[in-house]
């Protein structure tokens, strides 16, 4: 009962949802978004997890680990500022979205490709480089998306309605991490990676298709005269400084996401060359620690309003550093399950308490301005700290 109960409640989340009447065009855009966030579950506990495992078997050296994680960042910010330009002028976000979005998916058939192609020694890196030309497409959609999904729920209801999809996000990816694991356990190398990958690009189409189904509102036309494309981005920015909400936030959050990034691409390291961790340990390890995720964000979601979300993002970020700690006294393998419990109740208050202070800070109807912006200061972040871990690691080890 114990273990059902997360589940059972999740369950009464989503139908309390949508108690009190007709579905009105709010209700439906939170249904297709708790559907999209479903489907991104399985592509979330297959390919987003395992990839970086699938590196390491592949005999990827530590180097090319921290590029796993550093590359896609260096992306982001090299192009979030040029993209976010070309579709800040976008009236139609959904449309925009659309097309932006197919593109990025397309790279998935890519990885899953590869082995075909690509000799054994250099198939590490090539798939390395593959999932970061990824992110210059998604540079531009997380922009989007983010608008989009702002304004598709209201503000009243966002905080509970994330902390459940999020939730349901857990619940999938958790069932289909422990799934994956004993997949890959007893299916053939690299051909089972392959096959789960497969299924990990048909959910993320089909997660493509239901977000899509959004309703929001065009956005008025712009009159602004043509500009070379320095202006535009001198332009695109000079609103930025100018919004003393969002300069605050971007500050605060930046040295936060450096330290919580530079254990990155050393957690797959442990977990398999340290402790000799199977994948179905470490499949049931993401099991664990995403039914911690669906009872934190449950949690975080609910007592968002009343606590605070400056109190939340505190407590998340709290325990995160705790369990950073933890995991690198561990004496063997099977203490990850414990351990992944804690990672899994703090690092939603992070999600939620982010989420909703990223939108506070943004003023109306610019949103995709500067979540572009927020998108560079957080990946660089995201690229300077499995670099200094990876450092940090090779001067103590």
């Amino acid at each position: 009962m114990a273990v059902r109960s997360p589940y059972l409640r999740l369950v009464r989340e989503v139908r309390a949802t949508f108690v009190g009447g007709p579905p009105s065009e709010e209700d439906h855009n939170i249904l297709n978004w708790y559907a999209s966030t479903a489907l991104f579950g399985i592509v979330d506990g297959s390919m987003w997890v395992f990839l970086p495992v699938f590196l390491a078997r592949l005999g990827a050296s530590p180097s090319v680990l921290g590029l796993y994680n550093s590359l896609p960042a260096l992306m982001v910010i090299a192009f979030s500022i040029p993209t976010g330009v070309l579709v800040d002028r976008a009236t139609d976000q959904m449309a925009a979205w659309k097309r932006i979005a197919f593109g990025m998916r397309m790279f998935y058939p890519l990885v899953i490709l590869a082995p075909f192609f690509v000799p054994r020694a250099s198939l590490p890196m090539a798939i390395v480089v593959l999932w970061a030309l990824r992110v210059i497409p998604d540079a531009a959609g997380t922009s989007l998306w983010t608008a989009i999904a702002g304004r598709a729920v209201s503000p009243r209801r966002r905080a509970h309605v994330n902390g459940t999809r999020w939730a349901l996000l857990s619940l999938v990816s958790a069932s289909c991490q422990a799934l994956a694991g004993r997949w890959l356990d007893v299916g053939p190398f690299p051909m089972a990676y392959q096959a789960m990958f497969t299924v990990a690009f048909a959910a993320t189409m089909a997660e493509w298709w239901f977000f899509g189904r959004l309703r929001v509102p065009l956005l008025p036309a712009r009159d602004d005269p043509p500009a070379a494309l320095g202006e535009r981005v001198r332009a695109y920015l000079r609103p930025l400084a100018e919004h003393r909400p969002f300069v605050r936030f971007a500050a605060g959050t930046f040295a936060y996401r450096v330290a919580v990034n530079m254990p990155a691409a050393l957690f797959t390291l442990l977990w398999v060359r340290e402790l000799g961790a199977s994948n179905g340990l470490i499949g049931l390890r993401g099991m664990v620690g995403y039914v911690g995720l669906m009872v934190g964000y449950l949690f975080w979601g609910r007592n968002a309003n009343r606590l605070g979300h400056r109190r939340v993002l505190t407590a998340g970020a709290l325990g995160i550093a705790a369990y950073a700690m933890v995991s690198a006294a561990l004496p063997s393998a099977v203490w990850l399950l414990p351990v992944a419990v804690l990672w899994g109740v703090s690092a939603p208050g992070i999600d939620v308490g982010l989420f909703d202070l990223l939108l506070h800070a943004c003023p109306p109807g610019k949103e995709a301005r500067f979540v572009s912006v927020n998108q560079f200061a957080a990946n660089l972040a995201v690229f300077v700290g499995p670099l200094l871990g990876v450092a940090l690691a090779s001067v103590t080890s």
